[in-house]
C-alpha cells in the first residue's frame, strides 16, 4: 500500500517528467511481471501434453499440421491483441517467444546449464597472446604503441612459451 501511495505522489507531484516516467515504467513492469508465467501456464493447460512428436511451444511458426496451426492461430490472436495496442512488432515477438520460454521451463523444467571449462593458465596465456599477435599481425597499419606490444607479445611467445611463430 506504502508503494501504490508513493508512486500515486510522484505521478501528480511537480516531480520532473522523467521521475513520473521512471515511476509509470516501474509500475507497467511490477504489473507485467507474472503475466507471462500466467499465460504460458493458462496454454499449458490448453495443451496438456506433447501432440505427437512436440509440445506446444516447440512448434514452429511454419508448420501446417492440424496442431500447429491452432498454436500458430493462437500466436496469430496474442499478435492481432498486440497490433491493436500499437506494440511494436518486434516487442510483441520477443514477448511470444518469452512465454513459449517460460512454458517449456514450466513443463520440462529449467536446463541446468554445464559449468564453463576454466583452462589453465599453461593453456590460457599462450592461446590469449596468440591471438593478441595474430591480431595485430593483420592489421595495415600499427601506431608505435601497438608495435611495441606485438613486439612484446612476440618475445613472450617465443621466450616464455616456445610458440613458432615463422607460420603465422
Amino acid at each position: 500500500m506504502e508503494n501504490q501511495t508513493k508512486a500515486t505522489v510522484v505521478a501528480t507531484s511537480n516531480a520532473p517528467e522523467y521521475v513520473k516516467a521512471r515511476h509509470a515504467y516501474v509500475e507497467h513492469t511490477a504489473k507485467e511481471y507474472g503475466a507471462a508465467e500466467r499465460y504460458a501456464k493458462a496454454l499449458n493447460a490448453l495443451w496438456v501434453a506433447e501432440a505427437g512428436p512436440k509440445h506446444w511451444f516447440e512448434v514452429g511458426g511454419k508448420e501446417v499440421n492440424d496442431f500447429a496451426k491452432m498454436v500458430n492461430a493462437e500466436r496469430d490472436a496474442y499478435y492481432e491483441g498486440c497490433k491493436a495496442l500499437n506494440v511494436k512488432p518486434g516487442t510483441y515477438r520477443k514477448r511470444w517467444s518469452d512465454v513459449k520460454t517460460k512454458a517449456k521451463e514450466l513443463r520440462l523444467g529449467i536446463e541446468e546449464q554445464p559449468e564453463p571449462t576454466v583452462r589453465e593458465l599453461t593453456q590460457f596465456n599462450p592461446e590469449e597472446l596468440l591471438k593478441i599477435y595474430k591480431r595485430n599481425a593483420r592489421a595495415e597499419k600499427r601506431d608505435a604503441k601497438s608495435a611495441k606490444t606485438m613486439k612484446a607479445v612476440a618475445t613472450l611467445l617465443t621466450d616464455v612459451w616456445n610458440q613458432n611463430l615463422d607460420n603465422i
